[in-house]
């Protein structure tokens, strides 16, 4: 990943021409997955130009929501707050939604920032390692600084339970120390082994979880034999309890880490099985409407726009999907074979199969 995107990268990119087309194609890929509206959860100056650019040659299908990374927040996020954000609108199709920082890495690479060592520590490291921030304390707290002063929403990539204290304590105190009442919705990405007395203090913050449950099944093996161990594991991207509580949560795939195949995050969330047939977790498992709501309701609502999508409703944006097959009635194993037949948006079909 540093190879390519880091300040030193040493991989070689391809042509703008090919670039601006593969930006194109994505758009129609997203779109045949009944994707009407794309986050991109990390824009630096030259991929937002890509995207205007892009944007301004009708090449994007579906509204793409862009999370700046920090530096580039005062030059684009011109509008205070993001209900006036979400107001504007779109410009073919593009709008800056907020800002997005990384506090860890990843548990699948063992480089997610644990509050206890994992199951089985990489060759060469101590018995109590148990990964690493990213970030200094002071710099976490002055982007967040920032951003609940300019009333920015912000997106924090946080795998491990001690990254996702690390944001839950900074954003905390931030609040404490501007005063600040308003709810700008700050989002956890991924989320994936929060603990239940963390869940309990984001829902007083206001703070909405992302769950990439496609974990469970690319990698629940692999969590629950090495990374997590079986107790950990089983309690990975915890819709259940995230549900039961009160937070607001939605269902994401990281693409390209994984197809961006809604009904696949849908199956993933409502079965939780890994890919060797074991089941990670049951009593984390939610139904198939509550996993509807979080790739739709939930999804317009992280992004301020849930008074013009996520239902179907007389005043809101027809942007809507038609399935082959009703999954609220074919077995609960089946969810992920539902094809998308056709993708409207704004009553226009984007996507045919």
């Amino acid at each position: 990943e540093q190879a390519f995107l880091g300040k030193n990268g040493v991989m070689q990119g391809p042509a703008p021409e090919d670039v601006v087309k593969a930006v194109g194609d994505a758009s129609e890929l997203y779109a045949s997955y009944g994707l009407t509206t794309v986050h991109d959860g990390k824009v630096t100056e030259g991929q937002y130009q890509l995207l205007k650019g892009a944007a301004s040659m009708g090449l994007l299908k579906n509204d793409v929501v862009m999370y700046l990374i920090p530096e580039l927040a005062g030059q684009f996020l011109t509008e205070q707050g993001p209900e006036a954000l979400a107001a504007k609108g779109y410009e073919n199709h593009l709008r800056p939604a907020g800002v997005k920082l990384f506090l860890d890495g990843s548990p699948q690479g063992k480089t997610a920032w644990l509050s206890e060592p994992y199951y089985v520590v990489p060759d060469g490291e101590k018995p109590d390692y148990r990964g690493f921030p990213v970030q200094t304390e002071a710099y976490v707290m002055d982007i967040m600084r920032t951003c609940v002063k300019n009333r920015w929403q912000i997106n924090v990539h946080a795998n491990g339970d001690e990254a996702i204290e690390q944001m839950i304590r900074c954003y905390q105190s931030v609040l404490e120390e501007t005063g600040s009442e308003k709810n700008l919705r700050p989002v956890v990405i991924h989320c994936q082994t929060v603990r239940e007395d963390q869940l309990d203090r984001m829902k007083e913050i206001g703070m909405i979880a992302s769950f990439f449950l496609d974990h469970v099944y690319y990698w629940g093996d692999y969590h629950y034999e090495s990374v997590l161990g079986p107790e950990r594991a089983a309690y990975i991207s915890p819709a259940r309890s995230a549900l039961e509580r009160g937070v607001s949560f939605t269902l994401h795939q990281d693409s390209p880490v994984a197809p961006p195949d809604v009904m696949g995050a849908v199956h993933n969330a409502v079965n939780r099985k890994t890919a060797k047939g074991r089941v990670l977790g049951a009593e984390q498992t939610i139904t198939v409407m509550e996993a509807l709501k979080a790739v739709t309701v939930n999804g317009a609502y992280q992004i301020f726009e849930e008074d013009r999508k996520g239902s179907i409703a007389a005043g809101k944006a027809a942007d809507f999907v038609i399935l082959e097959e009703n999954p609220l009635l074919v077995p609960e194993e089946r969810l992920r074979d539902i094809k998308v037949l056709e993708t409207i948006k704004a009553g226009e079909t984007i996507y045919k199969r």
